[in-house]
């Protein structure tokens, strides 16, 4: 029998909320023919993850280890292939999900039939669970089909892992996640689907997303690697944008990742990691025309030697013919 879902949580060297994440699918789980529940060990020295996983589940949670490490991507995409279930949900070890996420998900699917996935709004804990402040991310105000998907999830990532939902039959229809990204490998996926299904979005807040320093996303953040891989998701998914407003659409996202750019430089720079706060906003202002980007720049680098007592090179880009060209 196929069970409804397939929850897959790919782990890499899981730390300490790899507990909390799995407890909290298994809290509201249904049997196995209802639920499948997989990690995918993504570390194949790490000998310890099972252990950690039979303590907590037993025999209700199945476990494998990838023979030779994937990488993120890669990973995400082994759980697919080795998902049974009729919708997918990937859960990463330090994100969690509230009581009532499945059974509420399920009911908003069964009326909307047509429905390639389906979203939820989240919020955002550090590391000792509590919420964060942050941006609306509520993209609708009612549970329903997401009216322009394709247009609304393309200018900014406002859709975290753990609040999304996909049937099994979409990623076979769409394809894998894209190897090439690395921080915006879902923002470019969920625009993918868009794109050729229509998306469902629950706006209560059912799922938790973890930011936390030892996290990827953290890591790529201060290499600015969030950034480039941001422009490049951008490039890559405007073609399934419609051709009226493509440009619009393609400017919006790029000023929201620029804008992003300048909050996470700002906060680094808080913190007197400066040379991170530079390397993270120095890919922006290659892509950006307005002057409140180069503002910002000005803004970033006074307060850095405000803060550091050193004077610090401001990110200043060295741009290629091909920019002037391309505009």
């Amino acid at each position: 029998m196929t069970p409804h879902w397939s929850v897959m949580l790919p782990v890499y060297r899981p730390d300490s909320f790899f507990e909390e994440a799995l407890g909290s699918v298994l809290s509201q789980a249904p049997g196995p023919d209802r639920m499948q529940i997989t990690i995918v060990n993504d570390c194949p020295t790490d000998r310890d993850v099972e252990k950690r996983v039979r303590a907590l589940g037993g025999d209700r949670v199945e476990f494998t280890t990838n023979e030779r490490n994937l990488g993120l991507a890669a990973n995400w995409n082994r759980c697919i292939e080795l998902a049974r279930g009729k919708w997918v949900h990937l859960l990463h070890h330090d994100d969690r999900v509230y009581p009532d996420f499945y059974q509420t998900l399920e009911r908003t699917i069964a009326q909307h039939p047509e429905a390639g996935a389906a979203f939820c709004a989240n919020d955002c804990i550090d590391l000792q669970g509590n919420p964060l402040p942050d941006e609306d991310r509520v993209l609708q105000p009612e549970e329903g089909i997401l009216d322009d998907a394709v247009s609304r999830l393309s200018v900014a990532n406002r859709v975290q892992c753990p609040a999304a939902v996909v049937a099994r039959s979409t990623y076979e229809a769409v394809g894998k996640f894209d190897r090439r990204f690395l921080f915006a490998v879902d923002w470019e996926m969920w625009v993918r689907i868009a794109h050729q299904f229509p998306v469902l979005y629950q706006p209560k807040v059912l799922a938790s997303y973890r930011v936390h320093p030892g996290s990827e996303t953290s890591s790529l953040t201060r290499s600015g690697e969030t950034v480039r891989d941001c422009f490049r998701a951008i490039d890559s998914f405007s073609r399934y944008l419609p051709r009226s407003k493509r440009r619009m659409l393609r400017r919006q996202a790029i000023e929201w990742a620029s804008d992003m750019a300048y909050c996470k430089a700002h906060q680094l720079v808080n913190t007197g990691q400066v040379d991170w706060a530079m390397a993270l906003f120095r890919p922006a202002l290659s892509r950006e025309l307005r002057p409140a980007a180069w503002r910002n720049a000005a803004l970033i680098w006074r307060h850095a030697i405000r803060v550091t007592h050193r004077f610090v090179l401001p990110p200043l880009p060295i741009l290629p013919q091909s920019w002037f060209r391309a505009r």
